[in-house]
């Protein structure tokens, strides 16, 4: 396996951005903590529960992003047979809890504009987020 041009790896390695932006403010006024962020933003998610749904989807954020990252390092260490079904399932419910969490703020942000800007981490989340997904896609067009 060339790891050089392996896309797989590179999509486990985006999600490393995840992990940093999980920790990075989310809003400009809302501070470190993203749990708080969220909860700030929106309110909880909408049409879906408060606090304790958006804990749950951003702890499965969170953990989904790390597994990614922990199984690139196995698929690095070649040592194990990793079958590209848990490359989909980790991206598809961190991308997935991504997308509940954070389409509402994004757009209630757009709409109003209040001068309450997005912070760093927010845009290391979608960063990570989208680029996992293209690379994980690209390397299922490769066959890798």
């Amino acid at each position: 396996m060339n790891l050089i041009l392996n896309f797989r790896v590179y999509s486990k390695l985006a999600l490393v951005l995840v992990v940093f932006g999980f920790f990075m403010p989310i809003m400009s006024f809302g501070g470190f903590f993203s749990i708080n962020c969220f909860n700030l933003m929106t309110g909880g998610i909408p049409f879906i529960g408060g606090d304790f749904l958006t804990s749950l989807f951003c702890f499965f954020l969170l953990l989904s992003a790390i597994a990614g990252v922990a199984l690139g390092v196995l698929i690095c260490l070649n040592k194990f047979n990793v079958k590209p079904m848990f490359d989909w399932i980790i991206i598809g419910v961190c991308v997935g809890s991504m997308l509940i969490l954070m389409l509402p703020p994004i757009f209630s942000k757009i709409l109003e504009e209040d001068g309450s800007g997005t912070g760093f981490g927010l845009f290391l989340l979608l960063l990570g987020g989208i680029a996992s997904l293209g690379l994980q896609i690209y390397s299922k067009i490769k066959n890798e």
